[in-house]
């Protein structure tokens, strides 16, 4: 058995060992702090390259990414100005990389001064990083740091030339910028092309159009696209410079035309494409009457374009029959939108605050009737839905819901979008929500603005 002595020692050691080996766990900062500054400049370079996508859920990791990358860098933050034990090189690279990566929406307008200011505190702490290196000759991390250079020369380049980076989505870009509506003719019935276009304005020196032609019976590998297109602008006939290859039962591309002006009034003309003999599609450009002029963007204050569509009863509904009332009407994907679609069109037809003697709210899709008979029969919530059949797409043309963020088939179906028309047909309210989420308070919200409450 041990002595009392022996016991006693045997705890001062324990005790020390316990000491020692939390020293060690403190003193490990150092490898901690390097581990910490490599994930932050990981994240970083991951919300840069993420935050210039087009893609929602892509921007929301981006955001996500950021903010955890802030956070350690915040606790690096307050090691460096504690102890001093990180290198001020790397503060500043790290700091330089967050402000290049702030992905929030709302201040996208300023992401030219974030890469800036940014930029300047990132090549200034890796120059820093990089003399003590070259003097004491370590190649291996002066290999390190110069791919680090290369890979935030690079990001740095793809966020410069991104157009989403560089101002093109924010509102006041928007609005230098002339916006057409899409316009579509024919359909996709047997033996029929469906043909969608939507002007883009000048593209690198060439007028552009967005084209789209869908059949389920045609093969269009036998269509001669570049004999059978035309565009007629300024009294002339001007053919095409670049166009889609056509072929099976989908085709989709750019369309261009060299000119070296915007036309002011235009018509793009289609031939010998079945079964139709010719087609033209005319812009007539902004209309001074004060009727919506196709453009989603400017719709707000602009007559709503009448129309006449079935319920799936084979009730025919007029929008014009129903001035005196506030309308709500709901672009969206319809029956393969499961379940935010499917969510929002029920929510709205069993939100008694939607079918009132004052307002009335319709779901509006470009499906048959016949995909909705069933889901209607088996899916209670459904039953009472106020769904209209645009099936030509020329209801959803003439609002210019075909392209907008939240369609996941663009040319081909609306996404998630609202409009409220007042009592004399005005529109008053225009929502376009790739979150595809239910609506229904923002919307009363809006209608109680129009009878100023």
């Amino acid at each position: 058995m041990k002595s009392t002595n022996e016991k006693k020692e045997s705890r001062i050691v324990g005790v020390s060992g316990s000491i020692s080996g939390a020293a060690s766990v403190l003193g490990s900062w150092q490898v901690c702090h390097s581990i910490c500054t490599a994930i932050i400049i990981v994240l970083s370079m991951i919300g840069i390259t993420l935050s210039t996508m087009p893609l929602l859920f892509l921007t929301k990791i981006a955001s996500v990414m950021w903010g955890i990358a802030a956070t350690l860098f915040a606790a690096t933050l307050y090691f460096y100005l504690a102890k001093k034990c990180i290198s001020s090189a790397l503060v500043m690279l790290n700091a330089g990389l967050l402000v290049m990566g702030i992905p929030f929406a709302a201040l996208q307008q300023f992401i030219l001064f974030f890469y800036g200011i940014g930029g300047t505190l990132a090549v200034s702490g890796l120059v820093l990083l990089m003399q003590p290196l070259i003097q004491e000759k370590k190649w291996g991390r002066i290999a390190l740091f110069s791919s680090i250079a290369v890979l935030f020369i690079i990001l740095f380049t793809v966020g410069a030339i991104s157009k989403d980076a560089l101002l093109e989505n924010t509102p006041a870009k928007q609005a230098e910028q002339k916006e057409y509506p899409a316009k579509i003719s024919g359909d996709a019935s047997t033996g029929n092309v469906e043909i969608l276009a939507k002007p883009l304005g000048m593209v690198g020196g060439a007028f552009a159009f967005d084209v789209f032609f869908n059949t389920h019976s045609v093969d269009l590998s036998g269509v001669n696209l570049e004999d059978n297109i035309l565009l007629i602008a300024d009294g002339k006939a001007i053919n095409p410079t670049t166009m889609p290859t056509a072929s099976g039962h989908h085709t989709s591309g750019k369309l261009t035309f060299g000119m070296p002006n915007e036309p002011l009034a235009f018509t793009l003309v289609f031939t010998n494409i079945p079964s139709i003999q010719k087609r033209e599609l005319e812009w007539k450009g902004i209309e001074a009457s004060g009727q919506m002029d196709g453009s989603f963007s400017s719709a707000i204050g602009k007559q709503a374009p009448d129309f006449e569509l079935q319920e799936i009863n084979g009730n025919t509904i007029k929008l014009s029959s129903y001035k005196g009332k506030n309308v709500v009407l709901f672009f969206n994907e319809g029956s393969m939108c499961y379940p935010s679609c499917w969510n929002q069109i029920a929510a709205l037809a069993n939100d008694a605050r939607f079918d009132s003697d004052d307002t009335v709210a319709f779901s509006i899709t470009v499906d048959s009737p016949a995909q909705w008979q069933k889901i209607m029969q088996q899916v209670p919530k459904m039953s009472t839905s106020k769904l209209l059949f645009d099936t030509s797409k020329k209801v959803s043309s003439d609002y210019d819901v075909l392209f907008l963020p939240s369609s996941m088939h663009k040319g081909s179906y609306p996404g998630h979008t609202y409009l409220i028309i007042d009592k004399n047909g005005v529109i008053r309210y225009t929502k376009d929500d790739p979150s595809m989420a239910i609506r229904n308070d923002e919307l009363f919200a809006e209608l109680k603005k129009l009878k100023g409450e």
